[in-house]
Formats: structure tokens, C-alpha cells, sequence
């Protein structure tokens, strides 16, 4: 499977030619921003494979090149009992994201990606703040096709497992860190609705945010806790689908000796007629409390969402950012004064799978 993204900025008036750090596109200019590689199937009977390649244009901080290197990454076991009680899936997995094992759209790491570009600087760890940093397995059950539960436990994805993690400089995990996901489901006809809890406990060395390398003396305490709602009817030629994710993240920041919180709001509802024609309309709002940030952030930004497939494996979008609070808030000046438009963004991207 391979999914092909673009995207041009619609403002960043006052930005320099080259992309500010947390940027990934220049001014007005359409660019390639990144593109991915999927290759997944099965292995044996009951294990299987899902790998992912990304490609980030102006990936560095100076906005000059183009970066690659491992994305998602999941190694699946699964398996089945049938009798006439029960109908329970187990099985375990190995991957390098928190939560990239989920099936649910309203999981942070499956979760819609409300914002293409950068969203500020601040980020949850389930919303993939140990994407590629970390390595962990997890063992899961489904019983009756209403409980899930899960536990796992994440290290640093360093030494044999280096090759799953990012270039772009590795953060250090003390020790391992807990990983609880738990969801029910009911369907009813064409309806389905799926309700979940996940839980992540980590600490990272360095001050907020980590610091590249670090690996030892002071770290950052993070308690990630989320909740999210998945609702879908599924009828042709219709299909809709809604999905809530809220993520509230306590840290303590052991270097500077300060504390606060980090809370992620993500909303979308999306409509599909006939397999082809479809709309979205996404929200997104993260905010960061005084003594994390030095003064209070809020980023707050809609997307509306078209998209088209005139073959059943491909997909052509269109989406615009549009922010209401300005992420620069969270970036050194000049972006500190920018209008939060100057920040909207236009996306076209294209999914292909084979």
C-alpha cells in the first residue's frame, strides 16, 4: 500500500524563504511534503506484518532536505476460539508506536490526522509523542465482539531495535512504561459504536519535550490518560462515521522543576456516498498550561475535508486547515505575531494500494 501526500501553504506572509523550525512547507509555494510506504500481509497463518516508510520534505530544522526513515511498525500474532459461547480473538504484538496496534479511527495513533502541518510544539505522548522512539509488545483479547483489553509495556528503540525509530535523534525512556488499553463495542444492524479508556505512564530523561541523547540523571514524568468514542453506520450506499478522542497528559518536569498539563481535543465526522464521493470536517484544539509553556498556548484549528475515489484502491483529498488560535504561540518570533491565518494550510494529498 502506498499513500502519496502534498500540500502549499496558504499564508506564512512574514515567513522567511526557508521553513522555520516546526514548519514543513515555504511561503505560498506548493511543495511535496511527505510521502509513505506501506507493505503489510500475512507472514504464517496467524502472524502477520504491517511496515511503514516515510519521507518528510524539509524534515530539518532548516528546512533544506529531504528526511526518511521507519514509521509505524506493527508485527501481529493473532488467533481465534469459536464455540458456542464464546468468540474470543487473542493474540500479542510488537510495534514501535503506542496504540499503532489499535483498529479503532478514534485511536490517537490511527486517529485522524486533524493537522498536516505542524500543530505547535507540543504534543501528547499517546498522540504519538514515543511514535518511533520507543519499541514494545502487548498482548490483547476480544471477547464476544465486546470487550477488548490490552497491556503492554515500551523501552527505547535503541540498539538491535534502531532500525524502527526516527533519524532524527533519539529521546531516552527510563526504564519501561505501562500501556493499558481497554474498549467496549455493540452493533445493532448497520450501526456500530466502540467507547475506550488508554492509558500511558512513561518518563522520559531530559526536561519537557526530552532531549536528544540524554540517557541518564533527570527526567520528565508523564501520566497519559484517554478517552475516545467511534460511531459508524454502514449501510450502501451510505457511510458515516464519527470520532472523538480527548487526551489529558499531568507532567512533571524533574530539570526545571515545574509541572502542568498537556489536553488534545480531536473531532470528525465524514460521510461517504457509494463508495466515491465523500466529506469531512475535523476539529482540533490543544492546550498547554502556564507552567509547561512560560505563558498560556492554545492551538485551535477546523478542517473541512473533500475527497474522491474513482477506483476502489485509490483516493484523491483535498483539505484545508484552517486555525482560530495561532500554533505559533508555541515557536520563537517572529511566529509568536503572526495571525493564525498565516498559518492555514492547503493539502492534497493521494492514497494508493495495490
Amino acid at each position: 500500500v502506498m499513500g502519496v501526500f502534498g500540500s502549499k501553504t496558504n499564508g506564512l506572509a512574514n515567513a522567511p524563504a526557508a521553513s522555520q523550525a516546526g514548519h514543513t512547507q515555504t511561503d505560498g509555494t506548493p511543495t511535496f511534503d511527505t510521502g509513505s510506504i506501506f507493505l503489510g500481509g500475512k507472514i504464517t497463518d496467524n502472524i502477520g506484518m504491517l511496515a511503514q516508510y516515510t519521507w518528510t520534505n524539509y524534515g530539518g530544522s532548516s528546512g533544506a532536505s529531504i528526511q526518511g526513515g521507519s514509521d509505524n511498525t506493527d508485527i501481529r500474532y493473532a488467533n481465534r476460539i469459536i464455540n458456542g459461547e464464546n468468540d474470543i480473538v487473542y493474540g500479542m504484538s510488537f510495534n514501535n508506536n503506542p496504540g499503532v496496534q489499535d483498529v479503532w479511527n478514534s485511536s490517537q495513533a490511527w486517529g485522524w490526522g486533524v493537522v498536516p502541518g505542524s500543530t505547535g510544539a507540543f504534543n501528547t505522548l499517546l498522540d504519538g509523542g514515543l511514535a518511533q522512539q520507543a519499541v514494545g509488545a502487548s498482548a490483547y483479547v476480544y471477547w464476544n465482539k465486546l470487550i477488548y483489553a490490552e497491556v503492554a509495556g515500551y523501552r527505547t528503540g535503541d540498539g538491535i531495535f534502531s532500525f524502527l525509530t526516527q533519524n532524527t535523534g533519539q529521546k531516552y525512556i527510563a526504564g519501561t512504561s505501562p500501556y493499558i488499553r481497554l474498549a467496549a463495542t455493540h452493533e445493532w444492524g448497520p450501526h456500530n459504536i466502540e467507547v475506550g479508556y488508554t492509558y500511558l505512564d512513561s518518563d522520559i530523561y531530559g526536561p519537557y519535550g526530552g532531549a536528544v541523547g540524554q540517557s541518564s540523571g533527570a527526567y520528565t514524568e508523564y501520566r497519559d490518560n484517554a478517552f475516545d468514542v467511534q460511531y459508524q453506520y454502514l449501510l450502501d450506499p451510505h457511510t458515516f462515521t464519527f470520532e472523538a478522542a480527548r487526551v489529558s497528559e499531568n507532567v512533571t518536569d524533574g530539570v526545571n522543576m515545574v509541572s502542568g498539563t498537556d489536553n488534545e481535543t480531536k473531532l470528525k465526522a465524514s460521510y461517504t456516498y457509494e463508495a466515491k464521493y465523500g466529506a469531512a470536517l475535523g476539529y482540533y484544539d490543544a492546550t498547554v498550561s502556564y507552567a509547561l509553556a512560560q505563558a498560556p498556548s492554545t492551538t485551535t484549528a477546523w478542517v473541512p475535508e473533500v475527497f474522491y475515489m474513482p477506483l476502489q484502491n485509490v483516493r484523491i483529498g483535498l483539505q484545508y486547515t484552517m486555525f482560530t488560535n495561532n500554533p505559533g504561540a508555541n515557536l520563537p518570533p517572529p511566529a509568536t505575531a503572526w495571525n493564525a491565518s498565516n498559518f492555514n494550510t492547503t493539502f492534497l494529498y493521494v492514497w494508493a494500494a495495490y
